[in-house]
């Protein structure tokens, strides 16, 4: 399996998966660009990559490439885990209109 790393768990004697905790900080030299939080923030209120384009006047492609960027930054694999790090971080404010 090439590219393919398990860091969440841990086999142990027996068959057990313990599973570790991650850091998912982001990291200090990339933090996200006004366009990345956005998106977050649009995400966060429940929008489509689709309604998001149409807001910001993007196509949801583009739309999507910020949320995988983004993803990256925090080192999460989902949008959904990406707004949960950013909320609980500071990064961004999702209850605010």
């Amino acid at each position: 399996m090439l590219g393919v790393r398990n860091n969440s768990r841990t086999n142990q004697p027996g068959g057990r998966m313990v599973h570790r905790a991650h850091s998912y900080r982001q990291r200090p030299d990339a933090a996200l660009s006004p366009r990345e939080s956005e998106c977050l923030v649009w995400v966060a209120r429940g929008k489509s990559s689709t309604d998001i384009g149409t807001i910001l006047g993007l196509s949801p492609r583009t739309v999507d490439s910020y949320l995988e960027k983004a993803c990256a930054k925090l080192r999460v694999r989902t949008r959904v885990e990406a707004v949960a790090v950013a909320v609980r971080d500071g990064i961004i404010d999702a209850g605010s209109e």
